[in-house]
């Protein structure tokens, strides 16, 4: 089967950047809804040192919160192939900076399964 577009090495690790990511996001949220799915009072959301408790909120928040990064993941993904035939740089700027969003989503998911 004939590819479209050649499968370059800066198109795989592209694609491997963003399968990562995914796989970040996913698993946080995955592993966040089976740690918190029984718990019936209203989750903790965001905690401040300094101002406590700032956003309460239940297993749809989780849902919200997953199906967004994934969104972003998505979205920066066609948006670095597209980049990537004319500026690899750049394609590889947003490939990291998604990373970078994966990585502190799932620290996220790992707060809240903590505090909660």
């Amino acid at each position: 089967m004939r590819l479209p577009f050649p499968a370059t090495q800066s198109r795989r690790i592209l694609a491997a950047v963003f399968f990562v990511s995914a796989v970040f996001v996913v698993g946080g949220f995955l592993w966040s809804y089976f740690a918190l799915r029984g718990i019936g009072q209203p989750l903790i959301l965001n905690f401040n040192d300094r101002l406590g408790i700032n956003q309460i909120g239940g297993v749809p928040e989780l849902i919200s919160y997953g199906a967004f990064g994934l969104a972003v993941i998505i979205i920066n993904g066609f948006i670095a192939f597209a980049f990537e035939p004319r500026s690899q740089f750049l394609a590889g700027i947003l490939a990291a900076a998604t990373g970078v969003i994966a990585i502190l989503l799932f620290l996220a998911f790992a707060a809240i399964i903590s505090v909660n």
